[in-house]
């Protein structure tokens, strides 16, 4: 069972709307939404950590075997972004609103950043 799915089926055991979740734990009604979707994770262990109170739970109850990274804010930020920004751009390419040479310079400069972050990771493990 996914976070999503655990955290919806124990909401509605609790008898807990999302609004009343969302209230309760400081975390925006929409976000909740999206999380019971699995179209998002909460981005902080303090967010999981908020949301299990309310519900009575431990963090660990929420998250399922396929969600063990979200142990690692770090990670579940990193794999957010980079699942958002893969998103963004196959609907920005597919979408027809950019001429493919400005296609081509996004592309380059992605390249060109990717590398550049490459080399950071390498001195940043050698140094």
């Amino acid at each position: 069972m996914s976070f999503g799915q655990k955290l919806k089926t124990i909401r509605k055991e609790r008898r807990i709307s999302q609004t009343e979740l969302a209230e309760a734990s400081g975390v925006a009604q929409r976000t909740i939404s999206s999380y019971e979707t699995d179209l998002s994770i909460p981005r902080t262990s303090n967010q999981l950590r908020r949301i299990a109170d309310v519900l009575g739970v431990t963090p660990a109850d929420l998250v399922s075997d396929d969600d063990r990274f979200l142990i690692s804010t770090e990670e579940v930020e990193e794999k957010v972004e980079a699942k958002r920004l893969v998103a963004e751009l196959t609907s920005l390419f597919s979408g027809g609103r950019m001429d493919e040479d400005d296609m081509d310079v996004l592309m380059l400069s992605m390249q060109q950043a990717y590398v550049e972050a490459k080399k950071k990771r390498r001195n940043k493990k050698t140094s």
